[in-house]
């Protein structure tokens, strides 16, 4: 029996058709990022096996391959483009329109300047095969070992990119090699379009997984951290100290901060300017502290900073810096300007027996700093008691020595 490729290919764009149904009317269930991701790849999946029919009824209208060889293309770049909105990695749209542009501008060149010859696909063959192996660097690009959908696709795609690379390879070998008579033939051809389109689509379910992993990150994101400022939430925070090994926290200190009179800024001038407050503070803080601090809002106007490999000292020294920023940012309301001061407590983590006693003793040096006027600095059972400036002080006698 005769096998009839456009026949093939008019079955798989109705098959293919089907799935991108599917695809697309899940990604309405979905919004953001992952309803494009969700919609990109349906588009793909319908744009390959059309743009395959339309070649295979091209027949001698060198013409028709223009539109055939544009989709064709079109379905890998948004392959691409699919895996980029939950990657965040990948060429912007400007660099694969213009791939996608080019092999329009050759392919109507070459019906035009050859409108005898046979039309050849070894250059979209080559741009597609460099599309879908982006597709799988792409996906493999989140931090940590890809899930099991970032699997399914680096791999559908890494093997499509592969199959399409090799097609070229032997599209571009010397006329009247094997390898190149074999796939001029006009099934061979035909075929190995068809299949290297099709491989690609076996990545759906491995896209709908990515999806999945992608909302339960934003739901896990959400749970532990505070939808105002961003902080880590109390809970979030306490599991992670309690995963830490005393080993780890020896030399880790703790700070615990309190907006001074918070409450008389959101009692005079309304919640919305004590919520800039509070973000206001949180921002200062995550400066003072660095990149290496756990930042976690521990309560209503409280928050708790933890610094690893941390002393005493250098622990009071960012507080310290902490409460000048702090007083370096004035809010602004009903034509005022807003003060905002901060107590703050600190700790090291080796002073205690557990994460909870850790915490009790920042709260204590927070309390004492409260009593003493607030817009203080005081650090629990410290072994070295010199204040910080008197530090300060006798460094700059020893440079001045």
């Amino acid at each position: 029996m005769r096998i009839d490729p456009s026949t093939i290919a008019a079955l798989l764009t109705v098959a293919l058709g089907a799935v991108a149904a599917g695809l697309f009317f899940a990604s309405l269930q979905h919004s953001g990022s992952l309803r494009r991701a969700l919609q990109q790849w349906s588009a793909a999946l319908l744009l390959g096996p059309i743009g395959w029919t339309l070649m295979e009824w091209a027949g001698g209208w060198e013409f028709w391959w223009l539109p055939g060889k544009v989709f064709v293309t079109l379905s890998c770049v948004c392959y691409l483009r699919s895996v980029r909105h939950m990657s965040g990695w990948g060429p912007p749209d400007s660099i694969l329109l213009g791939l996608v542009a080019l092999v329009a501008g050759l392919t109507l060149l070459y019906a035009l300047l050859w409108p005898l010859e046979a039309m050849r696909t070894a250059f979209m063959s080559l741009v597609c095969g460099g599309l879908c192996l982006a597709t799988a660097v792409s996906a493999s690009k989140p931090l940590g070992l890809p899930r099991t959908g970032a699997r399914i696709v680096i791999v559908a795609s890494g093997v499509a990119g592969v199959l399409w690379l090799l097609r070229a390879g032997l599209l571009y070998l010397p006329a009247g090699s094997p390898g190149r008579e074999l796939m001029t033939s006009d099934l061979a051809e035909s075929l190995s379009l068809g299949l290297a389109m099709l491989v690609p689509s076996a990545g759906s379910f491995g896209v709908l997984l990515m999806g999945n992993d992608r909302l339960l990150d934003r739901l896990a994101f959400r749970a532990d951290h505070d939808p105002l400022t961003g902080a880590l939430t109390r809970g979030a925070l306490l599991d992670r100290l309690a995963r830490l090994s005393p080993a780890q926290t020896g030399q880790h200190a703790l700070l615990l901060v309190d907006i001074d009179e918070f409450k008389s800024v959101n009692d005079r001038f309304g919640h919305d300017v004590g919520d800039h407050a509070l973000r206001e503070v949180f921002a200062a803080m995550g400066e003072a502290a660095g990149p290496d601090a756990l930042l976690a809002r521990f309560g209503g106007d409280e928050f708790v900073v933890v610094l690893p490999d941390c002393s005493e000292v250098e622990a009071e020294r960012r507080a310290r810096t902490m409460n000048r920023l702090v007083s370096e940012r004035p809010l602004h309301a009903a034509g005022q300007s807003i003060g905002l001061r901060i107590s703050v407590g600190a700790a090291m983590a080796r002073d205690a027996r557990n994460p909870a006693d850790w915490i009790k003793r920042a709260d204590q040096a927070l309390y004492e700093a409260k009593r003493n006027g607030r817009n203080e600095v005081r650090v629990s059972s410290m072994r070295v008691r010199a204040p910080l400036r008197a530090v300060e002080a006798a460094a700059e006698t020893g440079r001045g020595a």
